[in-house]
């Protein structure tokens, strides 16, 4: 009995570890397709991470991502009108 009240603690612990890094694993990927250039991926990502995790230490930097990557779509669709209009 004692010996399957520590696997059960252990298993226990090693569930919360994983889970914690499991957060911090999925919010540098997302990063780092951020960093590549691979926008789809990256805003995918984010939206996905804020909804899966919202309380993780991570939520607001991935907030400030889905934000940056979202203005950045923004301007650039912007100047392409620009450009559009004026017959560049």
């Amino acid at each position: 009995m004692r010996r399957l009240v520590k696997s059960g603690f252990v298993v226990i612990v090693l569930g919360t570890v994983i889970t914690i890094f499991s957060e911090d694993v999925m919010y540098f990927a997302i990063w780092w397709h951020e960093k590549a250039g691979h926008v789809k991926k990256a805003v995918a990502g984010y939206e996905e991470f804020i909804e899966r995790h919202p309380r993780s230490r991570w939520v607001d930097e991935a907030r400030e991502g889905l934000r940056r990557l979202k203005d950045e779509a923004r301007k650039t669709a912007s100047e392409e009108m620009k450009r559009r209009r004026s017959g560049r």
